[in-house]
């Protein structure tokens, strides 16, 4: 009987949402330039159940939130080392791994049974941390800020396709919310920030002040210290600078120190951090880390290049296929890829078409959606060059940067009902898209420590 009356609920929601999307809906009338107090009440209403279906799941699985002590604690022991004025971690290391001459290669540890901590940055008889040192998501909000170029646009395509996109951008965190998604999401939400800042200095003209461009310069810096993959979106001020520079023509030197110092300032903290630990500016401590490979070489030059790897990095990241060696394509196992996970991340491809590019260029977009289409490459680039192999979670390096693209394409798309319907609808498609792969057992998230719960949910769906 409870999962009859679960049913009924999760039944009546979907039909709701359905229905408010129904060609005669009174949504698709709305432009969100001229949105009325209701109106904006539905999208705070939406936005905070947006944030609830991110966060809420965080505390889910045991695995996952700290209720079981794994390598995932790893900022916890770093604040308590911090407490006490030192850069490494307070943990006891087996004398058989110090005693290694190169204890990074996972097959001499597994030979020599040595105990030692998963995940951790090793060097010098120390453990350390070598994610960012630097710890929601804002990009519902930086998409209502385009409403500048798209006020046509009608308020039920901007409802789905930020809410979408906005779980698209930071699911994945919520089905592993600890260690490694907490770099990522903060690196993310300063990055967004960032952006947010720089954009409303160059939209608004109440808000053209040098104090916003030191805001932006500052998030953009500290993004660098959580995940410097995202921090490669820093790219995008080089887009904006030429605008700044028309509008702040007058105070040249003052956006010149705006832009510069905060990042200079924020670069060299970086470097002192990583030297005092690593004895090298350079290095976050990704060469000794203690995992699956031996990385004390990656990245070191660009020697290493490798054209098949970075083709087949590029294929995996966007369509989960590679080639083999005799040049055939095949598929991963356990990586589908960012246009099989969410096909309607494909749509900017329409922005490419000519007549698509003179109304970007009208606009003054072409070169800042150039920019976001560009990014994604280049930071898979960068991610096969610098890691042994790609991971699901990488997508989030990227994901919200064809997240924007993606909101741009459907901003420019003609306005009339069936394309808002279609854009509606595939929208939707793509929020029941996250939750499915959310409840995908994988890496112990919460339907593979607990097996128990998929058949339950099968149950609540089929009335069973």
């Amino acid at each position: 009987m409870l999962y009859f009356g679960i049913g009924i609920l999760f039944w009546s929601v979907i039909f709701f949402l359905l229905y408010t999307m129904r060609p005669a809906s009174r949504l698709h009338e709305i432009k969100i330039s001229a949105l009325t107090k209701s109106d904006k009440l539905i999208c705070i209403a939406v936005l905070i159940v947006n944030i609830l279906l991110v966060t809420i799941p965080m505390g889910w699985c045991p695995a996952w939130n700290g209720d079981i002590p794994t390598h995932h604690e790893q900022y916890e022991k770093l604040a308590q080392s911090f407490l006490k004025g030192q850069l490494f971690l307070d943990v006891d290391v087996d004398e058989r791994l110090l005693a290694m001459p190169n204890p990074y290669d996972p097959a001499a540890r597994e030979n020599l049974n040595v105990h030692f901590e998963w995940d951790h940055a090793f060097f010098n008889g120390r453990y350390y941390v070598y994610f960012g040192v630097v710890p929601a998501v804002l990009l519902f909000v930086l998409l209502f800020h385009s409403q500048k170029f798209f006020p046509r646009m009608p308020l039920s395509v901007y409802l789905t396709l930020s809410a979408a996109l906005s779980l698209i951008s930071i699911s994945y965190c919520a089905a592993y919310p600890s260690l490694y998604c907490t770099a990522i999401s903060a690196g993310l939400c300063l990055e967004i920030w960032s952006i947010y800042f720089f954009l409303k200095v160059l939209w608004e003209e109440n808000s053209r002040k040098i104090s916003y461009v030191i805001f932006g310069a500052i998030l953009g810096g500290l993004t660098f210290g959580c995940r410097p993959t995202i921090a490669l979106a820093n790219i995008l001020v080089l887009i904006f600078l030429p605008s700044l520079i028309k509008i702040f023509r007058g105070r040249i030197w003052q956006l010149f120190f705006a832009l510069t110092i905060p990042y200079m300032i924020i670069g060299a903290g970086l470097a002192i951090y990583n030297y005092a630990r690593f004895e090298n500016f350079f290095e976050f401590g990704q060469a000794y880390q203690l995992t699956v490979a031996d990385q004390h070489f990656y990245g070191k030059n660009f020697l290493q290049f490798d054209f098949l790897r970075q083709l087949n990095g590029l294929l995996e990241n966007f369509f989960g296929v590679y080639l083999t060696d005799n040049f055939r394509l095949s598929k991963y196992a356990d990586s589908s890829g960012a246009f099989v996970n969410y096909p309607i991340l494909i749509l900017p491809a329409f922005l490419l078409m000519k007549k698509f590019r003179q109304t970007l260029s009208a606009a003054n977009l072409g070169n800042l959606i150039l920019a976001l289409i560009f990014l994604p490459i280049l930071i898979t680039a960068i991610q096969i060059q610098w890691a042994p192999f790609a991971n699901e979670r990488y997508l989030l390096d990227f994901y919200w940067l064809m997240a924007l693209s993606t909101f741009v394409a459907a901003g420019f798309l003609p306005v009339n009902r069936k394309i808002t319907c279609a854009i509606c609808f595939a929208a939707l498609a793509m929020i029941f898209q996250s939750a499915r792969i959310f409840l995908t057992p994988n890496d112990l998230n919460l339907t593979a420590f607990y097996p128990e719960l998929l058949p339950k949910i099968w149950n609540v769906i089929l009335f069973q």
